[in-house]
Parts: C-alpha cells; structure tokens; sequence
C-alpha cells in the first residue's frame, strides 16, 4: 500500500487548505432542571432532566455520600438537549441534592438561561488543515486525501 505521501507525488492537482471553526453555545429547549425531594431513611426522589441518568445518580450519591440504592432516580419527557443533558446537569443536580440533604426538605433548582450559559460553557473551537490530490479529469475521484484537526482546549 503507498504511503500518504507517495499518493500526493501522482496527482496532477493537489487541493490544500484550512478552515477554522469558532466557538459555539450550546443553546437547549429547556435549561436544567432538577428536583430533589428527601423521602425517608436517607433515601431521595429525584426528578433530573438529563440524557445520562445513572451518572446523574453516581454524582448525586458521591457527593451525599450514600449509596446509589438510597436514589430513586426519574427522568420526565425530555427534548431539545443535541448532548447537552448528558453531563452539564450534574453540577445543579447535585446542588440540589446537597441544598435538600442539608434543609432535609425539597429543592428544585431551575437554571435561567443566562446562568446555564455562564456554567456550561460552549463548544471548543477547531482548527482543520485539508490536502486532496486528484488528477485534473477526475476531480471527483481523489487519489488521496488527509485531513488533520487541532481544537484549543485552553491550558491543561
């Protein structure tokens, strides 16, 4: 098999460039929303809109630091996440939870969208540098083609 750069050596035409994404806002249907309600024996009702509910309810029990069983965990009809719901909720989720086990009675956090804005962040911007090589005829059918992406993830 030719290498990467023993195909772009063929061609006749080769097509190069980059292309930048910014950044995006992730902007829901509905913000998030949890309702904590403490039943009995240290055991909690939990309504939370989110996509991903048994992580939901791992970090609701760490960080109460009860056992997952002591959480009966329920998600309503849910809509309009794109992804949003799997992990973002867990920090209000948790909130909540704490905020009941501390008041020992229901806490229901509703996020504005101003602040799930400024705690949920956006999507990282991406950087993609392209090469095609293709014969001048056939400049639908590439012979090669590489394509490298590079996201600023700030500092880690």
């Amino acid at each position: 098999m030719p290498s990467t750069e023993s195909a772009f050596a063929e061609p006749v035409r080769v097509v190069s460039g980059e292309f930048e994404i910014g950044t995006q806002h992730h902007f829901h249907l509905e913000t998030h929303t949890t309702l904590v309600r403490p039943i009995e024996d240290g055991q909690y009702e939990i309504y939370c809109a989110t996509q991903w509910i048994s992580q939901a309810q791992k970090t609701i029990a760490k960080a109460l630091g009860i056992p997952l069983h002591n959480l009966d965990m329920k998600v309503r009809r849910l809509g309009g996440g794109y992804g949003g719901k799997i992990e973002n909720p867990l920090r209000a989720a948790a909130a909540a939870a704490i905020a009941a086990s501390r008041l020992r009675r229901p806490v229901r956090i509703v996020m504005d969208l101003k602040q799930q804005m400024e705690s949920v962040g956006k999507r990282l911007p991406y950087m993609a540098k392209y090469r095609v090589g293709s014969q001048i005829m056939t400049l639908l059918r590439p012979l090669s083609f590489q394509i490298m992406f590079f996201v600023r993830k700030g500092c880690c």
